[in-house]
């Protein structure tokens, strides 16, 4: 049985009339204007909407998965700071570097993207497998400092995992205490040393 995807393309500007019909002909119906956006939506198979994502992306379209599951809420910052105990006073460590930020400096991350989510269904069963119900579910929001949030950008790869991990404060007490112990470490042989060959 063949799965269909809810899709919607959406156009800032004006969408030329060759690629509004290609659009009609892969079966999707023109919704009017949303958001100040032309839409475009309709139901496609799976290979259908790699080509459109395809399609889309070459003629500078925006093309998402219409579940809801892809859409940026307007008050996910506001659930972050309801769901999330600052570390000390009103500051919170950066899941990506570890710095302390007060809440008017950091910014709430996403870690599987907006942008990821409503594109890709991969990315959609990964955040279900974490029991998130979107992608603005408290599970994939981590504070980050600016710096770490634009260099991630909407990267995926190694940073969901420094993100999981990072989020919480324990491991970066932990990981402060570990590099003091070992930087006494090493103070310490190296004044044995000076001391074992007669400087000190």
């Amino acid at each position: 049985m063949t799965e269909y995807i809810p899709i919607a393309v959406q156009s800032k500007r004006y969408i030329e009339e060759q690629k509004f019909r290609y659009l009609l002909k892969k079966g999707l119906k023109y919704y009017g204007k949303e958001d100040d956006l032309i839409t475009l939506k309709g139901e496609v198979t799976k290979k259908q909407y790699s080509k459109l994502l395809t399609y889309c992306i070459k003629h500078r379209l925006k093309c998402k998965i219409d579940n809801g599951y892809g859409d940026r809420s307007e008050d996910y910052r506001i659930a972050f700071r309801g769901h999330t105990r600052p570390f000390l006073d009103d500051k919170y460590i950066c899941a990506y570097c570890g710095r302390l930020f007060p809440w008017n400096e950091i910014t709430v991350d996403h870690l599987y993207p907006v942008d990821a989510a409503g594109r890709s269904l991969r990315v959609q069963r990964k955040l279900l497998a974490m029991g998130c119900t979107d992608v603005n579910d408290i599970k994939n929001l981590v504070p980050a400092c600016r710096s770490c949030n634009s260099r991630k950008g909407k990267k995926i790869n190694g940073y969901i995992l420094r993100g999981r991990i990072g989020r919480h404060p324990s491991v970066w007490v932990f990981r402060y205490i570990l590099r003091a112990v070992v930087i006494l470490a090493i103070i310490c042989g190296v004044v044995k040393v000076l001391q074992y060959v007669g400087i000190l």
